[in-house]
This record gives structure tokens, C-alpha cells and sequence, in this order.
């Protein structure tokens, strides 16, 4: 989508020569102001100006050229599937989507985002640079959200003060302010897929192929949008590195960092990418999903949700395990939204993906840190976990444990009290049994027993849906443990199985609560009572759990009491 001002009216009169004051009334634009901006477009070589040896007699002006104009070519309307429009929060960034099917009858996907006038477009570079004089030059490495977020609104204000001046429509000032924010401390034209929330991974594959997406619906799409060069490709992977306080060179070429809203990044340059330099882009929903939201996508049943919520509840240990995308964080992240929002909370991730409510108070998410050129500041996920243990957590999140090391804190910390939950590499709770206890990691079997409930999450390689496909425990015996399922998936179906109540857990909970098994029956029915009611009174957003999980802590038998009895609960 083209955005034009009143400046690209000067490619009505390329090579021919007007008085600043006849320009000005043309494109109702002050005469200073005018002025100004054809100085800084001299400076581009798109007009010269002819002063006259006369004071306060405005210059003329002789338009010299335009730079060409990005032609637009929209999917013909016969080969469109689907088509939306996406926007930023704050409505900076906004786009149109197109879903359709190429000559060759290939699912694509087309991104219509905003590109400013030829003229608009030379007066925007010369606007960064003035913008940039006046902000902190620390800005492109800033990593404290509040200042930053002041500093951006600052660049904004800035931005739009001056666009107001050559645009008709406000609209059209917020949209080439945020062109300029992209181009300053984001990502580009990649911010424009970012917005989109069907999105969940943005690939370059090298210079001059089309970037590639992974669509929730339809999975991996070629796009209409390529960057040029290798250069361009590897001065985004330097930009972000350099955001994040990391490197990436021909010396030290793989980088794994993540954007300043959260998302993950993997940058690779040639030659170590054959074909060219890589980057790619795991992207994250804005707002987390809940455990009533799951339900209802289908990923696990009420009754499923109510033992993993008892289980979180009561400060059991879980393991959420699973591949590659299969949902794990996103599960982990659901559970943590049901817990005690008063608690001491702790979460160690390599990067930041979990995101708890701003009611969680007492909640400290802490990141690892690589070391620097020199090899020194290094902070490793081991150094965070063993520093939590002396933070008086009443629950410790980790986000993914992958060396033994950081395996035989985790389960040391579940013997010393603490609840913790972890997420794993592993296909099955069977195969991360034999993960963990097997080298190279090496957990002894009978440290394991404090594992109370392995979750597993599988990503359906056929439709792209997510699944948990089995909830288990951990059984020892003489001739070594196993797993014990709780309940599992048939994909075929599409249903889900329950197998029998989890015997060492409910053993458990008995020991540490005093609770009979009538006790815990009722009370497993009481949150499958409770989750339905989320559902059907369309309570799944992060703010309505926020604001649900506060009241039911701070009265949970009022909460229960009111919806058995079938009446509206009062938040």
C-alpha cells in the first residue's frame, strides 16, 4: 500500500523550475517549513534551490528527479483463499494479509504493507537522521523496557511532529512514524509479519529467495518479500546481536538471541549456511494462551486441565516435555497463569518466553547471558538455578533443561522443598525417562521418584494442530521404573483416553495434604466445574484469568460454592 504526502506532488513537475512561495500554496505547506524540507531534500539531490541576492525573497526550486516507485501487484482476486488486516497494539505497524494460490496452484503469502511515496521516501531517511542527533545514542542497545519505551515515544512524537506538516490524515503521520521506528530499532519490513497473529515462524533462507512463514492454518508459505543482498541480510543479524549485548562475525558466525519484545532469533552467516546467510524468527502471541483457552482449541480436556491445575496447586513437581514447536512453553506458561499469584515465584529461562500476569508481584524472571569477546560475564542457566535456591522461592520455573548439570540442580531443588516445573526435549514421558536417566545426562532412578507428573505435548506433523499427548507418572519397581499413563491422545480420533487414576501421586498428595481420595475426587471435580464455566462464560483472556485467579486465592470456597450453585460469580 502506497502512502503519498504532499511532497510526492513534486514528481508532477520533475524538470521544471517553480517559486518556493507558488510550491508552498500548492501543497499547503508553510513557506519555512517548506523550505527546510526542500534543504534536506538538495541534500538527497531531488531538487536544487536558486537563492536570489535579495533579502527575505524565498529561493526557487527546479525538481531534478524521482526516485522510482515500488510497482504493486496484488494476487488476482480468482486465486485469493483468505484475506485480513493486521496492526500493532499501538498502531504503528499495520498490513494487509492475502492467502492464495500461485500459477503453480502453491499456497503463498502475500504482504501489503505501507511504502512511502518517491519523494516521502527521500524526506523519511533525511527525518531519521535529525530524530537520531536528539536521542541517546546508547537507544539502539537498550534493553530496560520502561526507558526504552520512553525513548520510543519520544522518537515517535518527534516523527509525527514533523509528518504532520506534509500529510493530510493523522492516520497517515502514525503509519510513516512507525516506517521510521522499523528502520531505527527494529526489524524493517520484517516487523510487518510480526504483527500478524497466525504467524509463528518468519525464515530467510538467503538473499534474494523469498522470506518463507509458518501459518497456523496453512504452514510453511513462501512470500512475496526477499532482501536483495547477503549484506542486507547480514547487517539485521548484526543489528540484533548488537541490541542484545552479543556478536555475530565471520570469526563467531552463529548467533542465538532473541528481539527486544521476546522473540527468539537464529542468525547463521556463509559460509557456514552454504547457500547464504539465515535468520530465523520464532515469533510469540502478545498475550499468552490460558488453560480454559486450551481446552476450548481442543489441546486437552477439562478433566486433564483439572489434574495438572490440583497438581500446580498443591506445588507438585511437573516435567512438560515434547519436540520441537509441539507447545511446551505454551503450556508451561498456561499452568504458571493458575498458581498462587501471592507466591514467590522464580523463572530462568534463556530467553525470555514466559509471561505471567502483572498481579504475579512477586515474581522474578531472570535470563542467562553469554560471555563477551573475551570469553568473560558469562551467566549459564546452572549459575541462575543455584542462585534461586537462595531467593526463598516457593516455586521454581525452568525454562528448558538440556545438560546434566542443570538436571541434577533441578531435581536436587525438588528434594529440598521447592516446587518446580521444567520443560524437556522428548517425544514421549517414557523417552524422557530413559533421557534423564541414561548419559549423558545420568539421573539416578531413584532421584527421579520426586517427579510426580511427566506432560507431554505433540504437534500433528499432518494438520499443524497441538495435542497433549499424554499425561504419566513415574512408577518405580524392582526391575527399574517406568511410566504410568494418566491419559493419552489417539491422533487418529482425535480423542482422548483416561487410564486409570495416578495411584503415586495421589499417595502424594494424601501424605503431604491429609486429603482422602473421596476428598481429592471431589475436589479434581470442583476445577472441572470451575474450567467449564471459564469457557462458557468466555473467560480465557490473560486479563480475565488475572483477574479470576486474584478472587479465587483470595476466597477459593466462595468461588467454588458460587459457581456449584450455579449463580454469576462477582470479580
Amino acid at each position: 500500500m502506497l502512502i503519498k504526502t504532499k511532497l510526492d506532488f513534486l514528481t508532477s513537475i520533475i524538470g521544471k523550475t517553480a517559486r518556493l512561495p507558488y510550491l508552498a500554496k500548492q501543497v499547503s505547506i508553510n513557506p519555512d517549513d517548506l523550505e527546510q524540507i526542500l534543504e534536506w531534500l538538495e541534500e538527497e539531490r531531488i531538487v536544487e534551490l536558486y537563492y536570489v541576492p535579495i533579502p527575505f525573497v524565498k529561493p526557487s526550486v527546479k525538481v531534478l528527479f524521482a526516485p522510482p516507485t515500488q510497482e504493486e501487484r496484488l494476487p488476482p482476486k480468482s486465486r485469493i483463499i483468505e484475506e485480513y488486516d493486521t496492526a500493532s497494539s499501538d498502531g504503528t505497524y499495520q498490513a494487509r494479509v492475502y492467502i492464495y494460490k500461485d500459477k503453480e496452484g502453491d499456497m503463498s503469502y502475500y504482504l501489503d504493507y505501507p511504502m512511502p511515496g518517491p519523494i516521502t521516501a527521500s524526506f523519511l531517511r533525511k527525518l531519521k537522521d535529525e530524530i537520531a542527533l536528539f536521542l541517546p545514542p546508547e537507544t539502539y542497545m537498550m534493553t530496560e523496557e520502561e526507558r526504552r519505551k520512553k525513548i520510543y515515544e519520544k522518537q515517535l512524537n518527534m516523527a509525527r511532529n514533523k509528518l504532520s506538516k506534509i500529510v493530510d490524515k493523522k492516520e497517515d503521520a502514525d503509519v510513516l512514524a512507525g516506517i521510521i521506528r522499523s528502520e531505527m530499532y527494529g526489524i524493517g519490513k520484517l516487523e510487518y509479519f510480526l504483527i500478524d497473529p497466525k504467524l509463528e515462524e518468519v525464515v530467510i533462507n538467503s538473499a534474494n529467495k523469498p522470506i518463507v512463514v509458518y501459518h497456523r492454518e496453512y504452514g510453511w508459505l513462501k512470500t512475496n518479500i526477499l532482501f536483495p543482498t547477503e549484506a542486507d541480510v547480514s547487517n539485521l543479524a548484526v543489528r540484533i546481536a548488537r541490541r542484545v549485548g552479543k556478536q555475530i562475525t565471520t570469526l563467531s558466525p552463529l548467533l542465538d538471541a532473541h528481539l527486544i519484545n521476546g522473540e527468539r532469533t537464529n542468525a547463521t552467516l556463509y559460509p557456514i549456511s552454504v547457500s547464504g546467510n539465515t535468520l530465523t524468527i520464532r515469533k510469540f502471541s502478545e498475550e499468552p494462551y490460558t488453560l480454559p483457552f486450551l481446552i476450548k482449541n481442543g489441546t486437552l480436556t477439562a478433566d486433564m486441565a483439572s489434574l495438572l491445575w490440583q497438581a500446580e496447586e498443591l506445588e507438585m513437581n511437573v516435567l512438560v516435555v515434547g519436540g520441537t514447536a509441539s507447545g511446551k512453553t505454551t503450556m508451561l506458561n498456561a499452568l504458571l497463569m493458575l498458581s498462587n499469584p501471592f507466591q514467590r515465584v522464580i523463572t530462568i529461562e534463556d530467553t525470555r518466553e514466559l509471561n505471567l500476569p502483572t498481579s504475579f508481584e512477586n515474581w522474578v524472571p531472570m535470563v542467562t547471558r553469554s560471555p563477551n569477546p573475551e570469553g568473560l560475564g558469562e551467566v549459564s542457566l546452572l549459575d541462575l538455578m543455584v542462585n534461586s535456591l537462595r531467593m526463598r522461592p516457593d516455586r521454581i520455573i525452568v525454562g528448558e533443561v538440556r545438560r546434566k548439570e542443570e538436571a541434577i540442580v533441578m531435581f536436587e531443588a525438588m528434594h529440598t522443598g521447592h516446587s518446580v516445573y521444567s520443560t524437556f526435549h522428548a517425544d514421549t514421558a517414557y523417552i524422557a525417562l530413559k533421557r534423564l536417566q541414561e548419559e549423558p545426562i545420568g539421573i539416578p532412578i531413584q532421584e527421579m521418584d520426586i517427579l510426580d507428573l511427566i506432560v507431554t505435548q505433540r504437534r500433528n506433523r499432518k494438520t499443524g494442530t497441538r495435542r497433549t499427548f499424554e499425561i504419566a507418572q513415574i512408577m518405580l519397581k524392582e526391575t527399574g521404573a517406568n511410566v504410568d499413563r494418566v491419559y493419552s491422545h489417539r491422533a487418529r480420533m482425535d480423542t482422548f483416553d483416561f487410564h486409570g487414576l495416578p495411584i503415586k501421586y495421589r499417595e502424594k498428595v494424601s501424605l503431604y495434604t491429609g486429603m482422602t481420595q473421596k476428598e481429592l475426587n471431589e475436589d479434581l471435580e470442583d476445577r472441572v466445574k470451575v474450567l467449564k464455566y471459564l469457557i462458557k462464560h468466555r473467560m480465557t483472556s490473560m486479563e480475565s484469568m488475572e483477574e479470576f485467579v486474584r478472587a479465587y486465592y483470595k476466597d477459593r470456597d466462595d468461588i467454588i460454592s458460587t459457581i456449584r450453585e450455579g449463580k454469576r460469580l462477582r470479580l
